[in-house]
């Protein structure tokens, strides 16, 4: 059951700023400060299929990520939709992509839809799992 209307409004600027603070992470490219936003069990799974579990291995591969082939990138992001499953979890769908370093344009076929799940715990909201798929023919469309 959605219970979007009964969440604060306060949940849904602090579910965005944590999704800011990881755009603000990678742009330092700081394998430290993307981790911070990651549940201490959190997984990701990249575009490439690559699964990462807990928050100590995804601050290692970040960390890894920005000192080779993603020194000095940028990611751009969009929340899409964002709703919440009860008021301690919430998903956001997003546009994002990645600008590599030295290009000044964003290559279409680096364009990217992500799921966040997020949980609040103590009071702070932390991804518990994210992964991307390449968009291949981009659409803003909703089907179904």
């Amino acid at each position: 059951m959605s219970v979007s209307s009964d969440v604060l409004a306060e949940d849904e600027v602090a579910v965005r700023g944590t999704l800011d603070g990881v755009l603000a992470a990678w742009a330092a490219n700081s394998g430290d400060a993307f981790a911070e936003h990651f549940a201490e069990h959190a997984t990701i799974v990249t575009v490439e299929g690559l699964y990462c579990k807990d928050r100590e291995p995804i601050r290692q591969l970040l960390t890894m990520l920005y000192s080779g082939p993603f020194k000095g990138s940028k990611v751009f992001q969009t929340v899409e939709d964002l709703r919440f499953v009860t008021p301690d979890v919430a998903i956001a769908v997003c546009w994002n992509g990645i600008l590599m370093g030295g290009l000044s344009e964003l290559p279409p076929e680096e364009t990217r839809r992500a799921t966040y799940v997020l949980s609040k715990q103590d009071g702070r909201w932390y991804v518990e799992a994210f992964q991307n798929v390449f968009i291949t023919e981009p659409k803003t469309e909703v089907v179904g």
